[in-house]
């Protein structure tokens, strides 16, 4: 909700101006970018997604006095609200608008969802939810809306966001897209001359036509027991090949119940480039 936040206050409010205490300011003309991640900037449309939502929630009823009506959760009675300076009525998200009113938004939305519900989500939104067409950039990855145990695998704390901030919205850097797939994504055992490969460390190649046009290579290896590993690479910090490559893991003897399930998913600005699965038997 930071998002929709975020964009009432650049639609809607003014801030003292600096050079004028006797002035104000629209707050738009203050703020250059905006990255909105699993931000619901439409409103919920979905009957089973919204039912799912009001099963698992923990809103404390000030929310559901403010959020979840701004969201537009039917089962809290369709709410309508006014523009007080326009006297235009509608839902809170269509007040808000769809426009760009700043120099530049972006959006990043999340794909490991609930099953059963008949869209793409991040558990709590649709990814059609957050998208928007004036946003820059509208990348899906695989993240769910909260932080649940595996920091790799939510939309506030996953590796692809915080490389999305530092390029992004940092460095002013979009060079990090177009990157495409040259075969599958694999794994193999070090290479250097006179070391045991079967006791070296696993590598990952993207096999992708250039690193440095990707973001991230995210990589999920579960075991046939208990052991369960994700690890995502900043993949345009690296180079192809051995040693080049970025490391999964640095003994494979210290992981024992193979068969091992390696799930690779390659991403730039744009969203994914590649997703493979592959079967990993390691040798003791």
């Amino acid at each position: 909700m930071g998002g929709l936040a975020a964009r009432a206050a650049i639609k809607f409010y003014k801030i003292p101006n600096p050079a004028d205490p006797t002035d104000s300011i629209p707050v738009n003309q203050r703020v250059r970018k905006l990255l909105m991640a699993g931000t619901p900037n439409h409103p919920y449309d979905h009957t089973l997604g919204e039912w799912i939502y009001e099963i698992t929630t923990d809103d404390k009823d000030w929310q559901r006095v403010g959020e979840v009506w701004e969201m537009d959760v039917e089962s809290e009675g369709s709410i309508t609200f006014r523009d007080t300076q326009t006297g235009q009525e509608g839902k809170w998200c269509d007040l808000l608008g769809y426009e760009n009113l700043i120099d530049k938004m972006a959006t990043i939305s999340g794909n490991k969802g609930r099953f059963g519900v008949s869209e793409p989500n991040d558990r709590v939104v649709t990814v059609a939810q957050v998208q928007m067409s004036s946003a820059q950039f509208n990348p899906t990855i695989y993240a769910q809306h909260s932080y649940d145990r595996v920091a790799k695998l939510a939309l506030p704390t996953c590796t692809y966001t915080t490389e999305f901030i530092k390029k992004w919205v940092i460095d002013d850097d979009i060079s990090h897209n177009g990157a495409y797939a040259t075969g599958g994504p694999t794994s193999y055992p070090n290479c250097w001359p006179g070391n045991n490969a079967d006791g070296g460390a696993i590598r990952i190649y993207s096999n992708i036509n250039n690193y440095n046009l990707a973001l991230i290579t995210l990589v999920e290896m579960v075991g046939s027991g208990d052991d369960y590993l994700v690890k995502a690479f900043p993949i345009y910090q690296y180079t192809k090949d051995c040693p080049g490559d970025p490391v999964l893991i640095i003994n494979p003897n210290m992981y024992t119940e193979s068969p091992y399930y390696l799930s690779f998913r390659i991403y730039d600005m744009d969203g994914l480039i590649k997703k493979r699965l592959e079967v990993f038997n390691v040798k003791t």
